[in-house]
């Protein structure tokens, strides 16, 4: 068995069936760091659709205007634009919410980015979120698995 297939993803994520075919949604995940304001993000994608709804909560001091994130390994960026969904003022903390609609390929080729070789990061405005070594090799591993349970139900259930 390897490293891939030995992941628990089983509280992950939650999965339901409709008549087209499984959504799936993958509950937050919090493994990107940045210096200056807080990132986590979930993904949905239904077994039907060619991209992942990727959805991302920014919480920072001094407010941030987000147009595009970008998922980038080495020279290779995955730039997307975002649509606000809202924004909050608690305290002294901006808690702004994002969506944005990424390929479902070039979302996989993401979370495979080498962390010893090519540093995997979101982008967000000025912003820069890296994963820690050992987070992003766990986290990498369990949306690998993750994603094939997408791919299995979205090829069983083509004719």
């Amino acid at each position: 068995m390897s490293q891939v297939d030995a992941q628990r993803v089983d509280r992950m994520y939650v999965s339901r069936s409709d008549a087209d075919g499984v959504l799936y949604h993958v509950y937050p995940i919090d493994d990107l760091k940045g210096e200056e304001a807080e990132f986590e993000f979930d993904l949905t994608r239904h077994s039907s659709w060619d991209h992942y709804v990727l959805r991302f909560t920014l919480t920072e001091k001094l407010r941030s205007d987000v147009d595009s994130m970008h998922l980038v390994c080495g020279s290779d960026v995955l730039s997307a634009p975002v649509k606000r969904m809202f924004v909050e003022r608690k305290g002294s903390r901006w808690y702004q919410r994002f969506e944005s609609e990424v390929d479902a390929d070039r979302f996989r080729a993401w979370t495979r980015c080498p962390i010893r070789t090519e540093e995997p990061r979101m982008e967000v405005a000025t912003r820069v979120f890296l994963p820690s070594g050992h987070a992003w090799k766990r986290l990498a591993g369990q949306l690998e698995v993750i994603m094939d349970l997408i791919d299995l139900n979205r090829s069983s259930a083509k004719p």
